[in-house]
């Protein structure tokens, strides 16, 4: 059982609260199925509440193949609307490579008082190089239909290397492309190197 709350400010100030509850059945080594609640109170110009259901079953394949399969609704107690949500993710584990990836609708309310709908998709590829180092691929799509709609692409790659036990590098590239309905296309494109250290028995 989850709660809490938060502050953004967009156009207006916002505070949500929140409570989640997930229940999940080991049914045996194959199906886990699983159900998860939540009731929100979104305040911004107006005061939202609503509360999602949602379904769903993990299944362990196989050693290497698993995925998350989810349904569910979430109600708008103010307005009486209904959106359906949920989603799919899967994972592929290789002899030296993963693969993961899926779908997914959320609903959210806005600052604006109306609410978003949000239809994401990505599919990401990790390979191991070495014990040491690893590189990667990364595809993100989504879908925003709200007061102002927007498409977002974006594609990525990264690489990573264990400098010591306790230090590591990332190298990373990324380009974005934002594209309102109405408007011309954004672009960002972003490159960058990070370094971490880990503090040993921490």
């Amino acid at each position: 059982l989850t709660q809490g709350g938060g502050n953004s400010s967009v156009f207006n100030d916002s505070s949500i609260r929140y409570v989640n509850s997930t229940l999940t059945y080991k049914l045996n080594d194959t199906y886990s199925p699983y159900v998860r609640l939540g009731v929100n109170d979104f305040r911004s110009i107006t005061r939202i509440k609503y509360q999602n259901y949602l379904g769903g079953v993990i299944v362990e394949a196989s050693p290497k193949f698993s995925y998350d399969l989810s349904l569910g609704n979430t109600h708008f107690s103010s307005s009486g609307d209904n959106e359906l949500i949920g989603g799919l993710t899967a994972k592929y584990l290789g002899g030296r490579y993963t693969l993961d990836g899926g779908f997914s609708r959320s609903v959210i309310p806005t600052d604006l008082g109306a609410t978003e709908l949000i239809d994401l998709l990505n599919l990401n590829y990790n390979y191991d190089l070495s014990e040491r180092s690893r590189w990667g691929l990364g595809v993100f799509l989504s879908e925003n239909k709200s007061l102002l709609p927007n498409k977002t692409q974006q594609i990525s790659a990264s690489y990573a290397y264990d400098i010591s036990r306790s230090w590591l590098m990332n190298l990373y590239l990324e380009a974005r492309n934002i594209k309102f309905e109405g408007s011309d296309s954004v672009r960002n494109n972003t490159a960058g190197i990070s370094f971490t250290y880990n503090t040993p028995n921490f």
